[in-house]
């Protein structure tokens, strides 16, 4: 019996990440995102709402879903908080 490789997508962009991807990817969840930082999970799930509706936000972190739960990529998180700190200092 064959089996087909996991492939996950990303709702807001549907870019598909193939098996041989998944590797090297570390993924978040809602809880452990707010924690990274220091915001709540409320918060989070609120930036994501206002975004996938085209609302103006501050959370700019396309989400990958794992069956309906909303993860994050590690460093798709870390270049978000990076690219907030050299706007910070012009």
């Amino acid at each position: 019996m064959r089996t087909e490789s996991p492939i996950l997508y990303n709702s807001a962009m549907t870019t598909k990440i193939e098996n041989n991807e998944l590797q090297n990817i570390e993924l978040v969840d809602d809880k452990a995102l707010a924690g990274m930082l220091n915001m709540s999970v409320s918060w989070v799930r609120q930036e994501r709402s206002k975004r996938l509706k085209k609302l103006p936000h501050n959370l700019n972190i396309d989400p990958i879903y794992v069956a309906s739960s909303p993860r994050y990529r590690f460093s798709d998180v870390e270049n978000w908080i990076n690219g907030l700190a050299k706007e910070a200092h012009g």
